[in-house]
């Protein structure tokens, strides 16, 4: 594990920022995969850090905590570095995702929009960084707030696939709660919007299976069964041995024949069937065996 040795390195160099900065880093990512726990000790100052136990005993509440010593440390060295306000923006940004207290997730939302507001003003022309307020503004509520920082980022890097992608997902996300209240009307211009943010972002970079997935998912929802089909059997070509894939291309098949009545795409939903039979977990297995029965006409 990294933080023992940037512990030391830090205790053999205490000025230099970057190395604050990996610490902090390293507490982070630890966080991510940590697990609930006791309550975190009391740790106030850097000094504290050099006193807890191996990074794996550690809560994930006491790992964020380090986190953001260790992140605090590095900006008071170098407060004009980009990097240390944009990281202690992350930093709020994940924690505030693993806080059950509404209140207290409220106050680290807005602890990292505040952050990513600093690093913006040090370094105005960074697309990640309005990306990733973005995310921010979204976990917010604050929706038309997020949708200017993912198309400013845009603005300023028009090849930048995550800010097409999540504008696609802030748009499919709305589309998706009008279509759960009823409201189809209200949706189609959101799926609109989502298909024309995700078709950007397979045309920058057409190798990413999870791309074309959510682009075939929106023309589903619009009613474009072939062009779904044809954006999964890109991803079928990209990951052959997905059964979720294979699923869905069955389905839209399935869809397909029973609305032209074409024998060949009755064929091809059962061949996909079949396939994803095959590939699927065997939780998955009694529901594709269903369909596989329902396209072979067996009761």
């Amino acid at each position: 594990m990294s933080v023992p040795l940037y512990l030391k390195t830090i205790q053999a160099a205490p000025n230099e920022d970057y190395y604050h900065l990996f610490l902090g880093r390293a507490y982070l990512e630890a966080a991510k995969r940590a697990q609930d726990g006791p309550a975190p000790p009391n740790i106030r100052s850097l000094a504290d850090l050099f006193t807890l136990p191996n990074v794996t005993a550690l809560s994930r509440e006491t790992l964020y905590q380090a986190s953001k010593i260790a992140l605090d440390a590095a900006y008071a060295l170098s407060p004009l570095n980009t990097d240390h306000s944009a990281n202690l923006g992350r930093l709020y940004r994940f924690w505030a995702e693993a806080t059950a207290n509404p209140s207290l997730r409220q106050e680290r939302l807005e602890q990292s929009d505040r952050w990513y507001a600093n690093a913006l003003t040090l370094s105005p022309n960074a697309a990640h960084l309005w990306t990733e307020w973005g995310f921010t503004k979204e976990a917010l509520g604050q929706v038309e707030e997020a949708i200017r920082r993912y198309q400013h980022a845009i603005d300023l890097d028009a090849r930048y696939v995550p800010a097409f992608q999540q504008l696609g997902n802030l748009y499919l996300s709305q589309a998706n709660a009008r279509l759960a209240a009823g409201d189809r009307a209200g949706a189609a211009p959101l799926l609109e919007e989502a298909a024309n943010a995700f078709g950007k972002a397979v045309g920058l970079d057409p190798t990413q299976p999870g791309l074309l997935s959510a682009l075939g998912y929106i023309y589903n929802l619009q009613g474009k069964t072939e062009q779904a089909i044809a954006a999964n059997e890109k991803v079928a070509q990209l990951a052959p041995n997905d059964a979720k894939t294979r699923l869905n291309l069955a389905l839209l098949y399935r869809d397909l024949a029973a609305r032209t009545n074409d024998p060949v795409a009755l064929a091809k939903a059962l061949q996909e069937a079949r396939l994803a039979l095959s590939l699927a977990p065997a939780s998955d297995r009694p529901a594709i065996e269903r369909l596989v029965a329902e396209l072979e006409g067996r009761p």
